[in-house]
């Protein structure tokens, strides 16, 4: 009799352990825009039978002809590490990201309505196999921004950021930790042009730290400033800015050495400006005072043709121009539309050589922060969850050629964003 409690005692404990083994874990993700694309990519690797939802403009509905890599918000399910797993996906930004972690907010800064964050697993219901392409992953199913199905929301566990912490308003945070494989690898900016409707959009083709730093701070300089040619004074370069919550904008203001900010750069005084779109076109520009543009309202503003006539704020002429991650460069120059990528003090940084060797300057390390301690009563993550999480990081390394450039590969280093490049 002993003996047969004992069995089934045992049976008991290992039908336990098995319950326990297959528990869901869900993981919500957040950060930079920049490198969706190579977590997209890591993630469909890594998990087993991925099945995908996501929010954007080509569906609604079952879709495998899209790519649906790019998107910036979205779900995930499948088995990840013998465990069934949802992954929810809000990017939004860098600094915005390290926030939404670190002071576990009740809503992710500049994203979307706290309400209408977390897509639901069951948006994943009837979800086409996921292909893979190389350079694009189908099969998911599309909603319309604000449909589907949605989760509580609840803070963010991890994030992306193309800046160290330490160089945002976060900086004095204890509660988050870096994975075990960050740096994930190099994230590299670029400036963009936008076309001009009176053809002198070919005169403006590199821009100077100080040039960039000149326009960051103002948002509107004529292109005379550019060119050194009196002539072009009545014709405008009009910057489409960024969110304060977006790493791409922190680098670019620090590697221009904009000041007056709470850290000197990265939060300093931008304006901004926000494309008019009106039937595929530019009609004109307005200034945005919120900023609240993220790298694809810009790679689309670049990749507009204008208005024949369209005039500016200031009642000019202009050529628009931008700072984007690689996806978004590759969005605003992927059309017959008239983005144009600039040199940066008359280095090509499409040349990845210019980057590996430093000569371009541009660029920053990619980095993952998680919720390493309970905070403000929201559970730190757990063991199970960070075993996902390494592993999803070192898939990003593997697809890191999505994003930006292997960290392996590069014989420049620097130890903040905009400073001193060695070897």
């Amino acid at each position: 009799m002993k003996v047969h409690k004992l069995f089934t005692a045992g049976l008991l404990a290992v039908a336990m352990a098995g319950v326990a083994s297959a528990q869901t874990q869900t993981i919500k993700w957040t950060g930079s825009t920049a490198f969706r694309k190579a977590t997209w990519f890591s993630i469909v690797s890594s998990v087993t039978s991925p099945k995908v939802a996501v929010i954007g403009t080509h569906g609604p509905g079952n879709d495998t002809t899209d790519d649906f890599s790019g998107a910036s918000q979205g779900v995930i399910t499948g088995t990840l590490n013998g465990n069934p797993v949802v992954i929810q996906l809000c990017f939004q930004g860098s600094v915005g990201g390290v926030g939404a972690v670190a002071d576990q907010m009740s809503s992710i800064p500049n994203g979307p309505a706290a309400a209408v964050t977390w897509m639901a697993a069951s948006d994943t219901t009837g979800a086409p196999a996921v292909t893979n392409t190389g350079t694009a992953l189908k099969g998911a199913v599309w909603f319309a921004a604000g449909t589907g199905t949605f989760d509580t929301y609840t803070p963010p566990q991890v994030t992306n950021s193309d800046s160290f912490y330490t160089s945002t308003p976060y900086f004095n945070k204890t509660n988050i930790a870096e994975t075990a494989n960050s740096p994930l690898g190099v994230v590299q900016f670029f400036w963009v042009k936008g076309a001009d409707t009176n053809g002198v959009a070919s005169r403006l083709s590199n821009i100077t730290s100080q040039q960039a730093n000149y326009l960051l701070a103002t948002g509107e300089v004529p292109l005379a400033y550019f060119t050194g040619n009196s002539a072009d004074a009545g014709t405008d370069v009009v910057l489409v800015g960024r969110n304060t919550d977006s790493g791409t904008r922190l680098d670019v203001e620090a590697e221009s050495d904009v000041s007056g900010g709470a850290f000197g750069f990265g939060q300093g005084g931008e304006s901004l400006e926000n494309a008019v779109i009106s039937g595929g076109v530019i009609t004109t520009t307005v200034v945005d005072p919120v900023g609240n543009n993220s790298g694809g309202n810009v790679a689309t503003a670049l990749d507009t043709a204008q208005h024949a006539g369209a005039l500016d704020d200031s009642g000019n002429p202009f050529i628009m121009v931008g700072y984007l991650g690689l996806s978004d460069k590759n969005t605003a120059i992927g059309t017959a539309a008239p983005g144009t990528v600039l040199t940066f003090n008359g280095v090509d940084g499409t040349n990845n050589n210019n980057i590996l060797s430093g000569t371009y300057s541009f660029w920053a390390y990619e980095h993952t922060y998680y919720l390493s301690a309970t905070t403000g009563g929201h559970p730190a993550v757990t063991a199970a969850q960070l075993a996902d999480i390494n592993l999803i990081t070192g898939g990003i390394i593997t697809n890191v050629a999505q994003s930006g450039i292997d960290g392996s590969t590069m014989i420049a280093t620097r130890s903040l964003e905009g400073g001193t490049i060695s070897y």
